[in-house]
């Protein structure tokens, strides 16, 4: 390989490091071996230009220790040499200093990516904490969550029978939903009508959900009839539609602040200095979803499918974040409302694996 070769070889393996935001190692080593092969071909080529020097010198009959004679022909060699030795200088001084300000700045990367990924998981024990800090009256925690679930599909159930298939099923989740967050009374009902009075007659299940709630409260005192449409509600344990915005508001806005913020630090083609892959804050998410209960999945899932919570959506299917719900669980929320594919919940894989071991079971039989 001629010095043309090397240096066509050196171009190229500059070049390629200039595109990429991260080097290897390999890349750091090929650099360097450039720079050491330009260094010895310049070195090279002295010493072959100073051999021919000291060649003619010898032949023109100048004698080796006459001073005067031998006196050009070291001014020769230096003047020579000199540039060609400084510039062999230069080059590997450039390569130290760049390879030095690549590792700075890779490191300096890696200070902020992993800043990033400390702040995330901070947000995610963050959220973590309200949802365990969550209270209705007696209960804490997962069971407050759990009564949450079943209080809301009772909403949905009630606010179905009493549109009598009128609505259709994404108004009857949203309207269910609604009253369940933000609750029934003097104020609860100034922003449910200020929200839907224009598109439904909200005043009826406003009316409904208030009857519910009073047969509870004097359940002893109201006739069979009543207590038939509030027994449901009893097992709750304590007062229906009473809100739970104060509660739940908090927990969700932590929610999508942790995926926001998450998703935010991905780089895409049009932002491609951000620090982390999809596949690394996938796997961040991951620690999140595995804290996340069955029943906290269901009131997330619920949540996004109405105009409250639609902007958790996209995050939702996203990063596969309630792919742990058994469907049965599901069924109150109706059909055509669902964005979520088959392939999403895990209910449908553990389906699989039951029917094909009942499936050996019932040949071995």
């Amino acid at each position: 390989m001629d010095l043309i070769d090397y240096s066509i070889w050196l171009w190229r393996t500059c070049a390629s490091i200039k595109v990429k935001r991260e080097f290897s190692g390999k890349e750091y080593l090929a650099a360097g071996f450039a720079a050491f092969i330009v260094a010895a071909i310049i070195a090279y080529s002295c010493a072959f230009l100073v051999s021919i020097a000291a060649t003619l010198v010898y032949k023109s009959g100048f004698s080796p220790i006459s001073a005067s004679k031998v006196g050009p022909l070291g001014d020769l060699f230096g003047g020579f040499l000199t540039p060609m030795i400084a510039i062999a200088a230069a080059i590997l001084t450039f390569f130290a200093f760049w390879v030095q300000y690549r590792a700075n700045e890779l490191s300096m990367n890696e200070m902020q990516k992993n800043s990033i990924d400390s702040k995330i998981r901070v947000l995610i024990s963050q959220n973590r904490e309200i949802a365990s800090k969550l209270t209705i009256q007696k209960f804490s925690g997962e069971t407050a969550i759990l009564k949450m679930c079943r209080e809301l599909e009772l909403s949905v159930d009630q606010v179905r029978k009493a549109s009598k298939d009128a609505l259709a099923n994404q108004d009857v989740i949203n309207i269910a939903y609604t009253l369940f967050f933000i609750g029934v009374g003097k104020h609860s009902d100034k922003i449910i009508r200020n929200l839907y009075s224009e598109y439904f007659e909200i005043d009826n299940y406003i009316a409904l959900f208030r009857n519910i709630q009073f047969c509870h409260d004097n359940f002893y005192s109201t006739n069979e009839l009543t207590q038939l449409a509030a027994e449901p509600f009893c097992e709750l344990e304590y007062k229906p539609f009473d809100g739970h915005q104060k509660r739940l508001g908090h927990y969700f806005r932590s929610l999508f602040h942790v995926l926001k913020y998450a998703d935010s630090n991905i780089a895409t083609d049009s932002n491609p200095n951000k620090r982390f892959t999809y596949d690394e804050i996938l796997e961040i998410i991951k620690t999140l979803r595995t804290q996340l209960s069955t029943y906290e999945q269901v009131l997330i899932l619920a949540n996004a499918l109405t105009d409250f919570g639609s902007p958790l959506m996209p995050y939702i299917i996203k990063y596969r974040l309630v792919k742990n719900i058994p469907s049965p669980m599901l069924e109150f929320l109706g059909e055509g409302i669902n964005p979520l594919e088959q392939g999403d919940l895990e209910w449908e894989q553990i389906k699989e694996r039951s029917a094909k071991r009942m499936n050996k079971y019932t040949k071995r039989v």
